[in-house]
């Protein structure tokens, strides 16, 4: 921990401050002075490594030290300038989700977007220079030591150079990306970000009340039904308001992709898997030892109904509390002490850490209107500092919500000071982490519960399970049948509908009476134009930090150092290598999967017991 954050204790823990700081970063927001200065230099930076990198010659047979001098100075250029662009896209995603219906805002994220796709074209240049290239030549090149902790990186270059089209249509792919594709992406984060949900209250004949779409969803962990239906009711009245629009969106995003994919030759699966740095025979394995967890789950489902009075769950039902509720609302001030008491027992370092990032105010939980759904967190390589976004809404999953993206916080902090190529971790180690993080305080909760307070825990456990092991993989098939749809013809508001109650369907079974038809429009990760396939990293990240907290909790225990080391390492490694160094884990055989999720039907049968 640095002076800085040591010197946390001048600020006040628990905050009482539900807002950010963003102006310690960039004063004056949207209009920032400062913030202009700094993507005029970036853009600046970009033109230069760009005419570096055309003046590249091919490494291909050649032992030209002056040819391989350029190529390592190039190299290390971009990645600073990766660093760079990293940080303005993180403020910039900050701005546009705090002030969702700020137009400026929004401007400003698309201003930036478009100079990614500037060092776009510097990666299709890079990418241009490799594909002859021996392993000899490329293991020349990474013994220089400005690239250091870049070899897995330079290495999936020339992998990926494999699988490009033609170098100019690569170019121009960027180009059309940048004035197509990804303009619908920014165009379903404007439309969403104007969204307002009109909720009727349920106790109060004819009063309704205007909400964002974040606080809306806040609403489904409600302890009254009728509450809940009332959201959920009101969610899907916005939605269908805009669902002709965001299904248009849908398609272009998808069709779009489709199209690269069919000229380069691979499906739609290959970018995802080589992005997130695992196999297929990895995502097959979790997805296999998913599917066998799913009639426990299927059983849990069916004893919450009798728990909460019901024949059967409605879709609005799976997030309602079950067991002690009389202290369901958790005060901002208390879910900040819970989160660091339960993980300072795991890690001083750590809870430190979060003391330091919630003192500082770099959560914005402020559960109002005009802010974007969902929660994230950012990391700023350059101000080497981080921030949180979401909606807080006083539950225990709200809480567990903030443990999760803490846990990131700290995946970013212990790496803040690696070279850049070094802190491109995938999103399945992402989720590793900050799921880590969660699974401890819910975990150091529940050793402290008896009763109905264990009931209402253990309900929140398996509601996470249900998350990740069925709703998860349901999303992962519809985001398939989307590719499989747009090959045949075109994304209609409808059949989404069809599709998503079917995706879902297949893996809940009877466990609920009903799905949400709007599920697509809902999901902002379908549209995540430079990440797709956002749903199987989680239920990756889930397993694997169920694998880490078995081995930091049992014989021969895993300490805190050494799944920091792993953390730290996590951008070197694929995750199948990750795995094998630290674990000793195959990650293609199902059963490390497997015994990651052995104790969710020990969890079922308490459940039974308890209600």
């Amino acid at each position: 921990m640095n002076r800085d954050a040591t010197e946390s204790t001048r600020h006040s823990f628990p905050t009482t401050s539900q807002t950010w700081d963003l102006e310690s970063l960039y004063p004056g927001g949207a209009d920032s002075e400062v913030f202009e200065a700094f993507t005029d230099d970036l853009d600046a930076v970009l033109d230069v490594v760009g005419q570096e990198v055309e003046a590249l010659e091919s490494l291909s047979d050649t032992s030209d030290k002056r040819v391989f001098d350029a190529w390592a100075a190039a190299l290390d250029h971009r990645q600073r300038a990766q660093a760079l662009m990293r940080e303005a896209m993180a403020y910039t995603r900050c701005l546009s989700a705090a002030h969702a219906d700020d137009p400026q805002a929004q401007q400003l994220h698309a201003r930036v977007s478009q100079l990614y796709s500037k060092l776009e074209q510097i990666e299709v240049t890079l990418q241009n220079g490799l594909p002859e290239t021996s392993d000899a030549a490329l293991d020349l090149l990474l013994e220089r030591d400005e690239l250091e902790g870049m070899e897995l990186y330079v290495r999936e270059l020339r992998r990926d150079a494999g699988l490009q089209m033609d170098f100019q249509l690569e170019r121009l792919a960027v180009d059309l990306n940048e004035h197509g594709l990804h303009r619908w992406g920014q165009l379903y984060d404007r439309v969403t970000g104007e969204m307002e949900v009109t909720v009727e209250e349920a106790d109060s004949e004819g009063s309704a009340e205007s909400m964002s779409v974040g606080q809306a969803k806040n609403l489904l962990s409600d302890s009254n039904r009728a509450t809940r239906r009332a959201a959920f009711d009101g969610l899907q009245r916005a939605w269908e308001q805009e669902s002709t629009v965001l299904a248009a969106t849908l398609d272009g995003i998808v069709g779009s992709l489709e199209t690269l994919y069919e000229r380069r030759g691979y499906d739609e699966l290959t970018g995802p898997l080589n992005q997130n740095r695992i196999e297929r025979s990895t995502l097959e394995a979790l997805l296999e030892a998913a599917e066998s967890v799913e009639g426990e789950l299927r059983t849990y489902l069916e004893l919450k109904a009798d728990a909460i009075g019901v024949d059967s769950l409605e879709w609005y039902d799976r997030q309602a509390p079950v067991g002690q509720t009389d202290d369901a609302h958790i005060s901002w001030e208390d879910a900040q002490s819970f989160v660091v008491e339960n993980i300072e027992e795991f890690s001083e370092p750590m809870a430190e850490f979060y003391r330091h990032a919630l003192s500082r105010r770099w959560v914005e939980a402020e559960d109002r209107s005009g802010k974007g759904q969902g929660a994230f967190c950012s990391t700023l390589p350059v101000s080497k500092e981080i921030r949180i976004f979401m909606t807080y809404g006083g539950s225990m999953s709200n809480l567990l919500t903030l443990a999760h993206e803490l846990g990131h916080a700290w995946h970013g902090w212990l790496m803040r000071e690696l070279p850049a190529a070094a802190r491109i971790v995938p999103m399945t180690l992402a989720e590793s982490a900050s799921t880590l993080s969660e699974k401890l305080v819910e975990s150091a909760a529940m050793q402290r519960a008896n009763g109905d307070r264990e009931l209402h825990l253990l309900d929140e456990r398996l509601q996470r399970a249900t998350t990740f092991m069925l709703d998860i993989p349901a999303r992962f098939r519809l985001e398939r049948a989307m590719h499989r749809e747009a090959r045949r013809g075109s994304l209609t508001a409808e059949k989404l509908g069809e599709m998503a109650v079917e995706a879902f369907r297949s893996t809940f079974g009877d466990a609920v009476a009903s799905f949400d038809t709007h599920f697509w429009a809902s999901k902002l990760h379908y549209f995540i134009t430079r990440l797709r396939f956002y749903n199987f990293p989680y239920s990756f990240g889930y397993l694997f930090s169920k694998g880490l907290y078995q081995r930091a909790t049992g014989e021969g225990a895993l300490d805190a150092d050494t799944i920091d080391d792993l953390l730290v390492d996590s951008g070197r490694y694929t995750a199948e290598d990750l795995a094998q160094r630290y674990l000793g884990a195959d990650l293609s055989e199902v059963d490390f999967w497997e015994d990651a999720v052995g104790d969710i039907a020990g969890d079922v049968a308490r459940y039974q017991q308890l209600v």
